[in-house]
């Protein structure tokens, strides 16, 4: 059973729909509550997966309220949940794990230039440091700016920007905190970064992405 399910139900419950559905549907629910019933498990796990109880759908039903709205709002924050469950675990982004949160992050919710929103995005989701690309080989990790030693936050942040007040583990959350107040400094890395990398180009080295 899924949201569509639960909206067919709701308008099966106010009348709605053909006769030949009602007639299903009054079959249906006169088995409400028969053990071994595959739909009525399958109902009961949908609506405790929300944290809500097929009683209090039917009680609200029973008093005229409407229950899709606060269901599918539910639906929302479990699937949050289960995304954030998801990047806890992941080997990609280790640094998420430390700042990552339930929720829209406060640099999406004040809607400020969309360059900086998607360079804020592209560093707290990993995108911009090459220590997790553990599927590639060693030379493909490697800091862009100095080529000495894998492109970590703390071997960027402490020995290529150096360091000062965003050095230390301290000092990285503070650039990755959702509030956006990093943005300079990222800004400037991805300068000095294009600075190098243009370097490189001229003296007819090699670049990589």
């Amino acid at each position: 059973m899924g949201r569509r399910a639960m909206g067919y139900e709701e308008r099966l419950e106010t009348g709605s729909g053909s006769i030949w559905a009602r007639r299903c549907w009054e079959e249906i629910k006169g088995r409400e509550g028969v053990k071994g019933s595959r739909w009525e498990e399958e109902r009961k796990d949908f609506y405790k997966e929300r944290g809500v109880a097929v009683e209090w759908v039917k009680r609200r039903r029973e008093e005229g309220r409407e229950i899709r709205g606060e269901i599918e709002e539910r639906d929302k924050e479990v699937q949050q949940q289960e995304r954030f469950e998801r990047v806890q675990k992941s080997r990609w982004n280790k640094w998420y794990k430390e700042i990552g949160k339930i929720g829209l992050p406060r640099y999406l919710r004040e809607g400020r230039k969309e360059e900086r929103m998607i360079r804020i995005a592209r560093f707290r989701l990993g995108n911009e440091m090459r220590e997790g690309r553990f599927w590639e080989g060693e030379e493909k990790r490697r800091c862009r700016i100095c080529e000495g030693e894998e492109e970590s936050w703390e071997h960027v942040v402490e020995v290529c920007m150096g360091g000062g007040e965003m050095g230390g583990r301290e000092g990285i959350r503070g650039i990755l905190k959702d509030d956006g107040r990093g943005d300079g400094w990222m800004k400037r890395l991805q300068e000095r970064r294009r600075e190098v990398e243009g370097r490189r180009g001229g003296d007819g080295r090699r670049r990589t992405d």
